[in-house]
């Protein structure tokens, strides 16, 4: 029994789970796959219930690498600047205080970027993924971090 997902049942050939979650004041889709031929056991299904139970704090720690890899010139950092030079002052306004004179466009938009959705792949090296937006309404440009089995991580672009 999953406290975000129901009762999932490993003997049924059942793939896909599907539900919401009311994180920040926003709907996030969450997905659980399960792969027939290498099905998840009960502690691994109770590590993803332990994960949604803790988001906040596992946020903080997926930003804290999102933020690194944008001062490191990474993707994120293309991501965020693709926002900036693709859209004008008038899109970008409600996303940002343009007379913010401490931290840059960039840097108030990588703080505002927001989880949409989360799913998990027990079993499989892309454990769980999270798609990140800038804002979905004015962007399908999704930036996808990746927490791998061994919980380290890695950041891909997507549309």
């Amino acid at each position: 029994m999953s406290n975000f997902f129901g009762e999932i049942d490993l003997s049924s050939d059942k793939k896909y789970h599907y539900s919401e979650l009311n994180y920040k004041n926003r709907e996030i889709s969450i997905d659980l796959n399960i792969y027939i031929e290498n099905k998840p056991n009960t502690e691994q299904l109770s590590k993803i219930d332990d994960f949604l139970d803790n988001l906040q704090s596992h946020e903080e720690e997926l930003r804290k690498f999102i933020k690194s890899n944008f001062n490191n010139n990474g993707i994120s950092k293309e991501y965020i600047e693709y926002h900036t030079e693709e859209f004008d002052d008038e899109e970008l306004t409600p996303l940002i205080n343009m007379s913010n004179k401490e931290m840059s466009i960039e840097e108030q938009l990588l703080s505002n970027i927001y989880i949409s959705r989360i799913g998990f792949y027990p079993n499989d090296n892309r454990y769980i993924v999270l798609d990140f937006y800038v804002n979905d309404e004015i962007s399908d440009q999704i930036l996808v971090l990746i927490v791998e089995n061994d919980m380290s991580y890695s950041i891909t672009w997507e549309s």
